[in-house]
């Protein structure tokens, strides 16, 4: 999670925004993952299934989620953070942190920086590749961000270094 917020800074820095969007998006990139932490904690032994079960893709995740609990950790996640009162656009940019497409969202903004953040650690953490184009393009190319992308990922590379897998980041 902190390599997620410093990754979703970076990304944020990037593009020149407001301090008030930054600190939403360092803020979501934090807890992007909450829900997962509900799940381990209140639901031990089904989580601990999940994942021993699925491989380390995200879809085959969210789809074990939603088998199990009928939600995702992302929309769980989001939830909590609604009902702590946290800003819409951490709420937003937690909620649909693997679905950003489905935010609404029409610009640059916490959604954006958290989804690339993830899908940047992803890729940084599974194989050691930082600029591997992200699963959703789409969602940046209907932005306007697509060429944005390999930017973001050298942005990435420089502020936290490569990371192997199973090496966590300080």
């Amino acid at each position: 999670c902190i390599s997620a917020a410093k990754t979703s800074a970076a990304v944020a820095k990037a593009m020149n925004v407001s301090q008030s969007m930054l600190d939403d998006a360092v803020t979501a990139g934090f807890l992007h993952d909450l829900g997962k932490l509900v799940f381990a904690v209140h639901f031990p032994a089904e989580y601990d299934r999940i994942q021993a079960t699925v491989s380390a893709t995200e879809p085959e995740q969210l789809e074990a989620e939603l088998a199990v609990f009928g939600t995702t950790h992302a929309e769980v996640g989001g939830y909590l953070l609604s009902l702590w009162g946290l800003p819409d656009s951490v709420v937003k940019a937690v909620t649909f942190h693997h679905r950003p497409a489905q935010s609404g969202e029409q610009g640059f903004g916490p959604v954006a920086a958290v989804y690339a953040a993830e899908i940047l650690e992803w890729n940084a953490s599974s194989n050691g590749a930082s600029t591997t184009v992200p699963p959703d393009g789409d969602y940046f190319a209907a932005l306007g961000l697509a060429e944005e992308f390999p930017r973001w990922a050298a942005v990435r590379q420089r502020l936290l270094g490569p990371m192997r897998a199973g090496e966590i980041q300080k």
